[in-house]
């Protein structure tokens, strides 16, 4: 099979992911060019459009999210909003800290072939039951010691959250992953609009009755990840109690992994669990609004590592033309531009969309922006790093961004707040993206990473095929 002639059959945007033909076998796993090859076959769900279909979803998503926040803040204000925000911090920390790195090694598994999906999911079940006896005493031990700024309600909601990590978010991520590995952009696309959709329309029929609370909140943050967890099981595979994966080699690649994705977690996250402590909920509320404002350029950029996972291979003699220094680029590209134009627009829109009490989120909503760009580059090259069969360089490049995130947050933050906050993120993903790159260009060959004017092309391309797309134009058709 010529890898040519299969990304145009499923539809991937040829001119990235083609680039290296047909893939090469792996050097340290011989098994691993066939086991791509095994794969791809049978990747037939992957439609049309590549990058922007899966692009468009995610802002569709993100769009969710937005609306989401702005309903939480209207209704409950900056404290509100900072409470939100720690329930949704310690929901995501439990889905990364809880899983073992499994669902990123299970994507693995599926992209070589060494493993079907449904002996995949089945072994992500197995782990959560293994692990349910100890992710219980720490769940309500979280709730007990660490979270007495909530009310009881909402305590326990947070800890329900938590605590079924091992059997709702564990098979949920771990089916993402497989839905990447195997290109399923549809699958994709609609795994990342519905956790967003199920909580906002949980939240809003709440809103309309007169009774939304912050337990109502919370109730809908846990209705969106059993919807998620649903649909990913029957997109690709229901979890059973036989027939399970061996657990050692997803273990062992989630466990190079976990350092990095523990730290990545960190450097995003740190500071959100930093500031309710050292300042207090309010000002946790306003830098959650330039945070979440700042993961809007990172959406592209999740999009082509994405749809780039299941095409990059060892063609680094192919130097700036590399499937993986091309994806490379254009997620720096990508995030570069939705940067710039949200950083002009954030001292009017901020204020006008969350309201007065929140003009002092506008200039760490700036700085993260400016950040959000080697973040970006970041997403894409770690997952260049584990396309490659290196997850370990991604962690050590977190590993990296993570000694600024800590000894730069404890000094900083509680002298300058959350503009102090803002400053030591941007640091870090600058030294986060840098080390990462570092690896793969002494290891993998990777270089030719500056986006230039064919990357801006491609750029005007896809955005006027979307756009063309989006509205049915068609040049040289009538149009009424």
């Amino acid at each position: 099979m010529e890898g040519r002639g299969y990304l145009r059959n499923t539809g991937i945007d040829t001119d990235m992911a083609a680039v290296g033909a047909r893939p090469a076998p792996d050097e340290r796993n011989p098994n691993l060019g066939a086991g791509v090859e095994v794969v791809t076959s049978q990747s037939s769900s992957a439609g049309s459009g590549g990058v922007a279909v899966l692009t468009a979803a995610n802002y569709a998503a993100q769009g969710t999210r937005l609306v989401f926040s702005v309903v939480i803040a209207q209704v409950f204000g900056p404290v509100g909003r900072g409470a939100v925000a720690l329930i949704a911090v310690l929901d995501e920390a439990s889905s990364i800290l809880l899983t073992g790195g499994v669902p990123p090694a299970a994507g693995y598994r599926a992209k070589i072939g060494a493993s079907s999906d449904s002996a995949l999911m089945s072994a992500a079940l197995r782990l959560g039951l293994i692990s349910l006896p100890l992710v219980l005493p720490l769940a309500f031990a979280i709730g007990i010691f660490f979270l007495g700024a909530l009310e009881p309600p909402v305590r326990w909601i947070t800890v329900l959250l938590i605590a079924w990590t091992g059997l709702v978010n564990l098979p949920s991520l771990t089916g993402m992953n497989l839905m990447q590995a195997h290109r399923d952009l549809t699958g994709l696309a609609v795994y990342n609009v519905l956790f967003g959709s199920v909580t906002l329309a949980v939240v809003l029929v709440l809103l309309l009755a007169g009774h939304l609370t912050l337990l109502g909140v919370g109730i809908g943050i846990a209705a969106g990840r059993l919807a998620s967890s649903l649909y990913a099981a029957a997109r690709v595979a229901w979890p059973k109690l036989r027939g399970a994966a061996p657990l050692r080699p997803l273990l062992s690649y989630g466990i190079r992994a976990l350092p990095g994705t523990t730290s990545m977690l960190v450097n995003n996250r740190f500071d959100q669990l930093l500031i309710a402590p050292l300042v207090d909920l309010h000002a946790l509320g306003l830098y959650a609004v330039a945070a979440g404002t700042s993961f809007l350029p990172t959406v592209p950029a999740n999009s082509v590592a994405s749809a780039s996972f299941s095409a990059i291979t060892h063609d680094s003699h192919l130097g700036r033309q590399a499937v993986a220094s091309t994806a490379i680029r254009r997620g720096l590209l990508v995030s570069a531009v939705v940067a710039a134009g949200l950083a002009a627009l954030a001292p009017l829109a901020v204020p006008l969309v969350y309201g007065s009490d929140f003009q002092g989120a506008v200039l760490p909503t700036i700085l993260l922006l400016v950040g959000s760009v080697p973040w970006g580059g970041q997403i894409v090259a770690r997952q260049c790093g584990n396309a490659l069969g290196y997850p370990g360089f991604g962690s050590v490049g977190e590993v990296a961004g993570l000694v600024v995130t800590v000894a730069g947050l404890a000094a900083a933050v509680p002298f300058l707040g959350i503009l102090g906050a803002a400053l030591v993120s941007l640091a870090a993903y600058v030294v986060r993206f840098g080390t990462t790159m570092l690896l793969l260009r002494r290891n993998a060959g990777v270089r030719g990473v500056v986006p230039g004017f064919d990357d801006a092309r491609w750029l005007v391309s896809r955005s006027w095929q979307t756009a063309r797309s989006a509205t049915g134009f068609s040049p040289g058709k009538r149009h009424s």
